[in-house]
């Protein structure tokens, strides 16, 4: 069986983007509304620029304007969806602010059809990558406290028992799966319990 044809896959993954533009509803906003319909975009207008990130959007264009300085600062803090800004001038400040603000994509006014699709797909699968990474990272933060946790637990255990820390942590091993808890809660619980009694 054939995989889908890429470049299908990646317009079928466009057409259900929800997009959200804040930006005025002047000429450079319309076009770029008028662009993302074409692709088959989900689109909501925002203006004045919402105090609070937007809900239930993948993608949002947003006016980075030196007349709305920290437009930006709502949604950089939230990482709910790529951010695309839309650019006007291309001071060194203006960059840095950018920057700062962990863009995905910029696209330059005044809006052209050309551009809007491939910046669009590029900051899509920038941010889809990004989540990625964030969440295997915080799987082995979670994998490393855990591991943590547990040789705490067992050093604790070996001690209390006079045991070899092998037969303390097949004991607590034993004693998670006895107890329908993970090896973290376990571990936990034993070092609670050396808390206690040694105050």
């Amino acid at each position: 069986m054939t995989s889908p044809n890429p470049s299908k896959r990646l317009i079928k993954t466009l057409r259900k983007a929800r997009v959200a533009v804040v930006h005025p509803p002047d000429d450079d906003g319309n076009n770029l509304e008028h662009q993302l319909k074409r692709i088959g975009c989900q689109v909501s207008t925002h203006w004045p620029p919402p105090k609070r990130p937007i809900p239930d959007v993948d993608v949002l264009f947003f006016l980075d304007d030196p007349d709305h300085q920290g437009l930006h600062q709502p949604y950089s803090d939230d990482r709910s969806a790529a951010l695309i800004a839309v650019v006007e001038f291309e001071s060194p400040l203006a960059i840095q602010g950018l920057v700062d603000a962990n863009v995905h994509g910029t696209i330059a006014k005044p809006i052209q059809p050309i551009g809007v699709l491939a910046c669009l797909a590029s900051a899509l699968g920038l941010y889809r990558y990004e989540t990625r990474l964030a969440s295997r990272i915080d799987k082995l933060d979670e994998l490393l406290k855990t591991r943590r946790t547990v040789e705490k637990a067992t050093q604790v255990l070996a001690t209390h028992r006079n045991i070899s820390e092998g037969e303390a942590y097949a004991l607590i091993r034993r004693e998670s799966m006895n107890k329908q808890v993970t090896l973290f809660e376990m571990a936990s619980s034993i070092l609670n319990a050396d808390g206690f009694f040694s105050n």
